[in-house]
């Protein structure tokens, strides 16, 4: 087969050749209602594809010939810019492999068959910046900042603008979820009362293997703080301490305040002997109580040890009554 383009440098995608238009194969697409080949144009607009319905699709290339499975899209975030699609990553002889959305001759929500040039085997690689929409935000939690809430990503959908593939935004609940499952001759449009723009959600990105993303949650942080603990007390306590670890201090110590007691004392552990202490220092002397006597010993003699002494001797004194009495800490309860 001929070779397709490669990706060059830090992932800048070189001038795609030409790609060869072999009628008796569209055609056939065609005839057998798998949409229309986009051509040289790529793209007729508009466009929107699910995620969903691009998954283990097979692909050809123009002369008919079977190149593999879809395994993946990958996409690049560029700042505030709706992320862009770069790639495709396909499966191939027990091994993945990337293949450049510019050598994409069509995509279509119901088309059985990806239709591509011919195919160069360029091994499969996490790149600066990009995320994999499947393994990366398929099924996996997400925040909501219009309500705020989380949300599991049922769904990701991409339009097609200007010659590019974005991702515009994702689709969560039952609906959506069920659509999943369902043979692609059998799906249903699904309501779009749970779409979520992009400008409006955030990821987590800690419990993703492999990522190459930092975490960021400075929209978040803009909301108040019984609406960010709110979140945080949603999620599981990796991401809840991804959230606290993009705020800032006073911000933590407001946010720590409103938790549960059981997260109030894994965030604290979590957060580390050295900035626990500095958070703490911030709070109400009872409530400092309370998280401190719900802390393992070795954690609770370690966090200690980094508080400055007039806090120190503070929080030794506190948790010396028995909770239940009289002289015990003070609670607003």
């Amino acid at each position: 087969m001929d070779a397709l383009p490669t990706e060059q440098g830090h992932g800048d995608i070189a001038p795609p050749v030409p790609i060869r238009q072999h009628d008796s194969f569209i055609a056939r697409c065609r005839d057998d209602g798998m949409g229309p080949a986009l051509g040289p144009t790529r793209v007729r607009e508009p466009v929107v594809v699910s995620i969903s319905s691009l998954l283990g699709r097979s692909v050809h290339d123009t002369d008919g010939t079977f190149c593999g499975r879809v395994r993946d899209v990958v996409a690049r975030v560029e700042g505030a810019r709706l992320p862009r699609v770069v790639a495709l990553l396909i499966w191939h002889r027990r091994a993945e492999w990337r293949v450049p959305i510019e050598c994409i001759d069509q995509v279509a929500e119901h088309c059985p068959v990806l239709v591509v040039g011919a195919v160069a085997y360029v091994p499969a690689g996490r790149r600066a910046a990009e995320i994999r929409l499947g393994h990366d935000i398929l099924d996996r939690l997400a925040v909501d900042l219009t309500r705020p809430d989380v949300v599991k990503v049922s769904d990701v959908l991409l339009e097609s603008r200007s010659g590019n593939w974005l991702v515009v935004g994702i689709s969560w609940g039952a609906p959506f979820l069920l659509r999943r499952l369902f043979p692609a001759a059998l799906r249903r449009p699904a309501p779009h009362a749970h779409f979520l723009r992009w400008a409006d959600l955030e990821l987590f990105v800690t419990d993703i293997p492999d990522s190459v993303l930092t975490p960021d949650h400075q929209r978040l942080a803009c909301l108040p703080a019984d609406d960010i603990a709110r979140v945080a007390d949603a999620v599981p306590p990796s991401q809840t301490s991804e959230i606290l670890a993009s705020l800032y201090d006073d911000l933590v110590a407001e946010v720590l305040a409103r938790l549960t007691n059981e997260r109030q004392a894994q965030v604290v552990t979590e957060l580390g002997a050295e900035r626990a202490s500095r958070i703490l220092g911030r709070m109400a002397p009872d409530a400092v109580a309370h998280i401190v006597g719900a802390l393992e010993p070795e954690t609770a003699d370690e966090l200690l040890r980094h508080t400055a002494a007039a806090a120190s001797a503070n929080l030794r004194i506190l948790p010396a009554y028995p909770k239940d009495t009289a002289d015990g800490p003070a609670t607003t309860d």
